[in-house]
């Protein structure tokens, strides 16, 4: 990885970033919980950050192995464990390109970051085959990407429109998937995806597509959205209704996250 992606994450924002990005994290887990048996157990949380989802899994019963190539992060996580006395299976720095783990080792193996942080495509389907290798043959891989328009709905709906480098940055992602870091406060460096190409990254691998979920939905053009979302009537409602839509391909260009299920 690049300089600027430790740049970035070294700042230390990951840790309460789910505070942050309210609906993001409570969709994710509401699409897991809806994808996961109890009954199987043993999950890797590979590029997992702070292990915010490592955590709430362990909590719910599961054996997590967080993992991550920011060392901070894993300083985080550890301390994390200390603080609320939930146990992890393993905590350790690791390269998503490199599972140290044996061969059919997981039921699940979550992919919340790296698919979007890695800009190589040699290194992104490197990724996806460590994942099938290390993956039961009944397991299940949550591997989640951002959406080539991402960059640009943000800047129109979030940026000043004299910000010129993160427009630069937004128009190069439109156009080639590369979103390059010109300023520390921006996202770092990343690969953006249209879901025609994620899934094809993913026939390569050797992997099959089951299902693609929009993560955050339409939140993007709904004015006020996460004021509206602190009423529980309103976000039980909006929940709801991404159950509903949260598959609606032509609804893809307008989410920032999306999150597939993949198999063997």
């Amino acid at each position: 990885m690049k300089t600027e992606f430790f740049d970035y994450y070294n700042r230390g924002r990951e840790k309460d970033r789910h505070n942050r990005c309210f609906i993001e994290f409570t969709r994710t887990k509401d699409i897991l919980d809806r994808n996961m048996d109890a009954n199987k157990k043993d999950v890797l949380d590979m590029g997992g950050g702070a292990g915010f989802y490592s955590f709430w899994l362990a909590g719910k019963g599961y054996n997590a192995h967080l993992r991550d190539i920011v060392p901070l992060h894993i300083e985080q996580a550890k301390q994390e464990e200390i603080e609320s006395n939930i146990k992890l299976a393993s905590i350790a720095v690791g390269d998503a390109a490199c599972f140290e783990f044996e061969d059919n080792s997981f039921d699940y193996i979550l992919l919340f970051g790296p698919m979007y942080h890695i800009q190589g495509y040699e290194d992104r389907i490197k990724v996806l085959s460590e994942a099938k290798r290390t993956l039961k043959d009944d397991g299940k891989i949550f591997a989640v990407f951002i959406h080539r328009n991402s960059a640009l709905l943000d800047f129109v709906k979030l940026k000043d429109i004299n910000d010129d480098k993160f427009k630069e940055s937004a128009i190069e992602s439109l156009e080639s998937g590369y979103f390059n870091n010109r300023d520390l406060g921006h996202f770092t460096n990343g690969y953006f995806h249209t879901a025609e190409e994620f899934k094809n990254e993913v026939i390569v691998s050797g992997l099959k597509c089951k299902n693609i979920y929009n993560i955050e939905g339409i939140n993007r053009i709904i004015d006020n959205f996460d004021e509206k979302i602190k009423d529980k009537n309103y976000l039980d409602f909006y929940m709801n209704i991404m159950r509903i839509i949260e598959q609606d391909s032509s609804l893809h260009g307008v989410a920032s996250h999306l999150m597939t299920v993949l198999e063997k």
